[in-house]
């Protein structure tokens, strides 16, 4: 088994926890992924605008600074309209330096990571469920007050609500429910099996 370092880049806890756990529990192509907390720290954001206008010198910066093979860039897609999703992802990842554009995954979840969470806690409350539900259009604070209980969880509630949906086994279903979360999860898998 293959060890790769990595940090993340995001703008809420929500992501953080998210990548993280996801990263604990999948194993694309038999690699183990082990998260660079110092990287993480060094470059924290709190908002999309401070990701949005740093994640490009981040990236140059943090693989010069610290023994990381990979870093994650989550960004909440908002209310864009989802047709110019694709072309968004374009946009973002088309400024990333060469030598460094094959270490960088972009995540941009479709609306905000909270409707992945909703798919997730969707697929916990109906396990036997062949129904198509679109958690995409749900309004934000709706789909965090379904997730969490609450429209502004606590940092540590977040993390206990985001360990406790992401199974394994619930990613494959994942990635035919959420076409953003398909996108992050193929560029994973392309990452690594290089």
């Amino acid at each position: 088994m293959r060890t790769v370092s990595y940090s993340i880049v995001c703008e809420d806890a929500a992501h953080y926890f998210f990548v993280k756990r996801l990263l604990d529990i999948c194993r694309f192509n038999d690699v183990a992924f082990l998260m660079n907390e110092e990287c993480y720290t060094r470059y924290k954001c709190a908002t999309k605008k401070e990701v949005v206008n740093g994640y490009k010198s981040i990236a140059n910066q943090a693989f010069r600074q610290f023994p990381i093979q990979l870093l994650i860039v989550l960004i909440d897609y908002d209310d864009k309209p989802k047709e110019t999703f694709a072309a968004y992802h374009k946009e973002l990842s088309g400024p990333i330096f060469a030598d460094i554009k094959d270490k960088v995954v972009i995540a941009i979840p479709v609306r905000c990571i909270e409707h992945w969470l909703r798919y997730l806690k969707w697929k916990e409350d109906n396990p036997d469920s062949t129904k198509n539900e679109s958690m995409e259009d749900e309004n934000r604070a709706d789909s965090k007050q379904a997730v969490y209980g609450s429209r502004k969880p606590s940092k540590d509630k977040t993390e206990t609500i985001v360990n406790d949906l992401l199974k394994a086994e619930y990613m494959t279903w994942l990635t035919t429910r959420s076409e953003s979360f398909n996108h992050f999860y193929i560029e994973m898998g392309a990452f690594s099996s290089r």
